[in-house]
């Protein structure tokens, strides 16, 4: 299903129509969750690459690094009933979206959205999007730097994340030894004793946790 309200709009009806193609179709192929593989699609549309790169920049559809999209306004275009719903297989994808009204964002995003909701510029959001598919290539000195934070932050997952974040800040020498010793004097933190509270090394990095105070008592260490 599509709504109107989506697809009567000028930002939809702007856009070519063999992108607008393309969306009608990655909707109707996407899983109960607004997830799809768009490449067969692609082919069997023969649509071409500046296609994807409309949608996406026009904030249509979320792409992730596993090639797979979600589609941005899934939840104003459709309603499933509960005993009809089929959760996506993508769920590592999914973890990494929130909600801002009926509309599917980037966990960035949604931080940002809660402070600003409604206040967001349509400029500004081909901003954020086009972000996502021209993020600078790390270098050699990049890699080198990200281990010595990689190899001290206590939960070690969605490591490719955690080095975009890292390359965004490109931290000097000094703040790499700043981000390394508050990682140390964080891990011995109560709250970091248990691996569900200390947060993904992405979200620690893109949050810039490495200002915060520590207000937490030490953690007991048990002396054998």
């Amino acid at each position: 299903m599509f709504s109107k309200s989506i697809t009567r709009t000028d930002k939809f009806l702007d856009m070519p129509q063999s992108a607008q193609n393309l969306y009608f179709h990655l909707g109707i192929e996407a899983d109960d969750d607004g997830f799809v593989s768009p490449k067969m699609i692609m082919r069997t549309l023969g649509s071409m690459d500046d296609d994807l790169s409309v949608l996406i920049l026009k904030g249509f559809v979320i792409p992730f690094e596993s090639g797979v999209l979600v589609i941005t306004h899934w939840k104003e275009n459709n309603y499933i009933q509960s005993d009809r719903y089929k959760p996506t297989i993508y769920q590592k994808e999914l973890e990494e979206l929130g909600w801002i009204g009926n509309v599917y964002k980037l966990d960035t995003q949604v931080r940002l959205g809660k402070v600003r909701l409604g206040k967001e510029s349509s400029q500004e959001r081909v901003f954020e999007n086009k972000n996502l598919l021209k993020e600078r290539k790390p270098t050699p000195e990049d890699f080198r730097d990200f281990e010595k934070f990689w190899s001290v932050y206590p939960r070690q997952e969605r490591k490719p994340r955690a080095l975009e974040e890292w390359c965004k800040i490109s931290p000097s020498p000094e703040l790499i030894n700043k981000i390394v010793e508050a990682v140390s004097a964080q891990k011995n933190t109560e709250q970091w004793q248990e691996e569900r509270y200390i947060p993904h090394p992405h979200t620690w990095l893109a949050e810039k946790r490495w200002e915060e105070e520590i207000k937490t008592q030490l953690a007991d260490v048990k002396k054998y």
